[in-house]
């Protein structure tokens, strides 16, 4: 049963204003392998339009034109290398949109493996790999992509000189250029193996061990009541998957882990360590044996929390967004009671995951998309003082012409604080900002000298939908610096804490800065408005980093 909090919530107005794959800049443009599926005879050159059958090709520098009309052999001699140019562009263009539309998801502007979902328009097939997107998609994503896709076209032109490649299973066969964003190998490299791996001599079929790394690996995201919309249960449920499942796991682009190699490992890696990878891989050539023996539900923990049985749970006051409201910050006054409470764990469940963008409560917790539990540091706690106020803040996003309401729940873990170090956060952030319109590498930065000496235990780092990239370093009062983390490829969609393997000592005199770059331009598919000037209020920006340390 859950333990009854005496807790006093008060609501005040502040201001109102994926399912992963391989991201765009994980494909090396220039080791494509596009091929011809549109012919030289198959464009009117002159006219950039279908070429007429009846209409009598003709030979020109070596290549065979078709013409739309009678007349266009005639215009093509009047400036032919203007239009042999021209042709040989569109074509190129045309041709990769047919190639990568198949494998390049409209909704999420993503690289995925093909094969669940497809949608007829503009004349051109397109291929998601979620059955999701066929709730997500909207008849503008269709364009924009289009635009994205033509624009990556001219630049793949320049760098292959047009040139065609036949034969390729897929047209990014080879051009992956950073696995999983950046992170597979870097993951694979600093994840120590589970202790539960290696207790019990597992086999590369379902029942023999693989349903037990999905119990440990994937089912706190991909379960019922998850934020996955995809729902592993059982063996049957998780060969829905598989036509995706075996490039996931090869690149690192599930579990996520956005964080690139850098001078430090993290505990709370999701990456898969190489045994891990090396069972699934085993298991995936072997066409996802089933293997002997009875097949159970996979566990997905009690009572539906990720961090099991909670101590207390807790719900915000209702709070209801008007039809003509897109984004607002509240934020709400939490009352402890009159105890002292230790909290070790947390996770806060939104009634409307498409509703609330990011909550920040203190020591009791905080959410981000794809990070809604937040786990103390071993030997560590937040320490929540009897009578003490708590401000949670949060901030509401939705589209105008719908009213919505959301009651969001805190689950709670407790200890009795015996042996534990109470942690403080500190906020290291650029609260200026004005990222101009169209933008596409607007560089931002914050920094935050050390006074005190400190140990840093954990680092949480945060931007919106024009987030691009960051890294996070401390540079130490002799002039050396140390690479903290990075994040090459920032997804809004996973904002994750990171847990320091080893505790870092913070000396004084030394300063925290955090670099990064935000992306207001229209190739961005996350960007909501990229003619707009874009600063910090409900609908704009932020660039922070929270750092958990301990005295």
């Amino acid at each position: 049963m859950f333990r009854t909090l005496s807790l006093v919530i008060i609501a005040c107005a502040v201001s109102v204003a994926a399912w992963a794959q391989l991201p765009p800049e994980a494909v090396d443009l220039s080791k494509l392998k596009i091929p011809e599926a549109q012919k030289s005879t198959d464009l009117c050159p002159v006219h950039l339009v279908p070429a007429d059958p009846k209409v009598a090709t003709w030979k020109h520098d070596g290549v065979t034109y078709g013409g739309s009309t009678p007349e266009a052999q005639a215009e093509f001699m009047k400036d032919p290398a203007k239009f042999a140019e021209a042709a040989k562009l569109q074509r190129w263009e045309n041709n990769f949109i047919q190639a990568m539309s198949r494998i390049w998801c409209p909704v999420t502007d993503q690289v995925n493996p093909g094969g669940l979902t497809e949608w007829d328009r503009l004349g051109i097939k397109w291929e998601s790999c979620c059955t999701f997107c066929t709730q997500s998609f909207a008849e503008q994503d269709f364009p924009a992509a289009l635009d994205r896709l033509k624009a990556r076209a001219k630049e793949a032109y320049t760098l292959l000189a047009g040139e065609y490649v036949e034969g390729a299973s897929s047209p990014v066969e080879g051009a992956i250029a950073q696995p999983g964003g950046g992170a597979a190998e870097a993951g694979a490299a600093c994840a120590p193996v589970p202790a539960w791996f290696t207790s019990g001599a597992l086999q590369p079929t379902w029942t023999g061990g693989v349903r037990t790394v999905f119990e440990q690996r994937c089912v706190a995201c991909h379960r019922a009541g998850g934020i996955s919309p995809i729902v592993f249960s059982d063996y049957a449920t998780v060969r829905n998957w598989i036509k995706n499942m075996k490039q996931s796991i090869e690149t690192g682009a599930m579990p996520p882990w956005p964080a690139a190699q850098g001078d430090l490992c993290f505990s709370n890696s999701t990456a898969l360590s190489q045994p891990e990878k090396d069972l699934l891989l085993a298991w995936a050539n072997d066409r996802f044996a089933r293997g002997e023996g009875q097949d159970a539900p996979i566990a997905a923990g009690a009572g539906g929390w990720a961090i099991g049985e909670p101590g207390a749970v807790l719900t915000l006051p209702e709070y209801s967004l008007a039809a003509d409201v897109e984004a607002v910050f509240q934020e709400f006054t939490i009352k402890a009671p009159e105890k002292d409470l230790w909290i070790v764990a947390s996770e806060i469940r939104p009634e409307d995951e498409f509703l609330v963008a990011v909550v920040e409560g203190g020591p009791l917790g905080a959410y981000y998309p794809g990070n809604r539990v937040q786990q103390a540091p071993e030997g560590t706690g937040w320490r929540l003082k009897a009578g003490e106020e708590v401000k949670v803040r949060v901030r509401f996003l939705k589209e105008a012409g719908y009213e919505a309401t959301d009651h969001t729940q805190f689950a709670l873990q407790f200890a009795d604080g015996a042996g534990l170090k109470p942690l403080r956060q500190l906020r290291l952030a650029q609260d200026s900002l004005s990222i101009p319109a169209g933008e596409a590498n607007h560089a931002v930065s914050a920094a935050l000298k050390v006074d005190n000496a400190m140990t840093l235990r954990a680092v949480l780092p945060n931007m919106n939908e024009r987030g691009k990239d960051l890294k996070l370093s401390l540079k130490k009062a002799d002039g050396s610096s140390t690479t903290l983390l990075e994040i090459p490829h920032w997804n809004p969609k996973w904002r994750f804490t990171y847990t320091l393997a080893q505790p870092l000592a913070l000396t004084p005199g030394s300063t925290l800065l955090l670099e990064g770059h935000m992306d207001n331009s229209s190739m961005n598919v996350n960007n909501p408005d990229a003619g707009a000037v874009v600063g910090t209020d409900a609908n704009g920006e932020v660039f922070e980093c929270w750092l958990n340390c301990t005295d």
